[in-house]
């Protein structure tokens, strides 16, 4: 073979180089390295910023609606027991442990129960706990139950008052019974209200007024 064939394919590699034609066997320079770290940093900065943004954003509204719903299925309960109920007492308030009482004696599914709501301002929840109108004989008294947490009705301002009986002269009677809650989950500003009417049925005649309220077990 001619020599200046085998010369050939180093001269053209030369002439390539000469003309400016990226070298295959060169890598990226210092400096192209550096503003490919600082971009990827960026990009993976911002992608966490937003993602823990999202994260945070769910789990507060799943427990804004988590506390709402424990809430509403505690009136639930308590507008079926006063919806069967056979004495609705006047809800009282404990200025000493601060909290707000409600007492019931109902027939709800059947047997009669004395059966007792607060709301305690201390730990902000919504208790029940019920028991037989002769506990002194049977024992038969519930331990206090925790139905709803981020209850933060506020003793301080009297529009916060979770249960209002209404007065003799209304329509209803005494048989008329203003829920009114307020759902705030802890550091967070949205507050949720929860507000409804409940009517007892009329059972003005035979029944101990005085039935659940005489003697309360534990106070």
């Amino acid at each position: 073979m001619p020599r200046n064939c085998r010369r050939w394919p180093a001269e053209s590699a030369r002439r390539r180089v000469r003309e400016g034609s990226p070298d295959p066997d060169a890598g990226f320079t210092l400096a192209e390295l550096l503003v490919a770290m600082v971009v990827l940093t960026l990009v993976f900065s911002l992608s966490f910023t937003v993602i823990t943004k999202i994260v945070s954003g769910t789990k507060n509204s799943s427990a804004r609606s988590e506390a709402v719903d424990q809430a509403r299925l505690g009136v639930e309960q308590m507008e079926r027991q006063i919806r069967s109920g056979n004495v609705l007492s006047a809800p009282t308030y404990d200025s000493t442990n601060k909290y707000w009482l409600l007492q019931v004696y109902t027939q709800v599914n059947g047997p009669q129960r004395c059966v007792q709501w607060k709301v305690a301002t201390l730990d902000d929840t919504l208790q029940f706990r019920s028991w037989s109108p002769s506990w002194q004989q049977d024992g038969d008294v519930t331990a206090w139950k925790i139905v709803a947490r981020d209850v933060v009705n506020d003793p301080a301002n009297s529009g916060d008052t979770p249960f209002t009986r209404s007065a003799s002269t209304s329509p209803y009677g005494t048989r008329l019974l203003d829920v009114h809650l307020l759902v705030q989950v802890t550091g967070k500003p949205a507050t949720t209200v929860l507000d409804t009417s409940i009517t007892g049925r009329n059972t003005t005649f035979g029944y101990d007024q005085a039935i659940c309220t005489g003697s309360v077990p534990g106070g």
